[in-house]
């Protein structure tokens, strides 16, 4: 059960997406089948995007784990130098199902104190695939220093749920974007 200070940001659709998971498929399902570009698609995806970062910096990972599929594969990469990829440390390369989706964020984030993250920028990459581009701020847990990653995320839904997560992180914004390919 999520702390009162956890819960209590929750937008009121979190709160009645929590009550209905079924309501939250169903909308973003129909949402998804609206033409990509089209000015109400492209809204609920900033919202959701915009929201859902918001609901990750706050630790509500209850309400995360309702977008999830039950077989949701989350795959985390981090620029190791010289264009070279791997997993960040203390994280694994693949997380299975909503747990280990929540897992891997929460990892994340508990690397640092002051943790923040700010959504740059949406990209509707095809009907079923978004790519989610942010920086994230903070001070290294045990270091101190202050750091700054930038993360290019693309979700894959289907039905209303997520069912594949691909990120990269790294220094530079334009590093990621590069890396995780933008697809047209």
């Amino acid at each position: 059960m999520p702390s009162d200070a956890v819960s209590s940001g929750r937008t009121p659709d979190q709160r009645l997406a929590m009550r209905f998971p079924p309501l939250l498929h169903a909308v973003a399902a129909s949402v998804l089948r609206l033409p990509q570009g089209s000015r109400v698609r492209r809204a609920f995806l900033e919202r959701t995007a915009r929201t859902s970062f918001e609901a990750w910096v706050r630790g509500d990972y209850d309400f995360l784990r309702v977008a999830a599929d039950p077989k949701i594969e989350v795959h985390i990469e981090m620029a190791s130098g010289a264009n070279g990829f791997e997993a960040p440390v203390g994280l694994d390369e693949i997380y299975h199902g909503p747990d280990g989706y929540c897992e891997s964020m929460e990892l994340w984030a508990q690397s640092f104190r002051n943790w923040h993250a700010d959504v740059d920028e949406m990209i509707e990459e095809a009907p079923d695939r978004t790519l989610i581009v942010a920086r994230h701020s903070g001070e290294g847990l045990v270091s101190g220093v202050k750091l700054e990653q930038w993360g290019a995320v693309r979700y894959t839904a289907r039905h209303g749920m997520i069912v594949r997560v691909d990120a990269y992180f790294g220094p530079d914004r334009e590093g990621v974007v590069e890396a995780i390919g933008v697809q047209d």
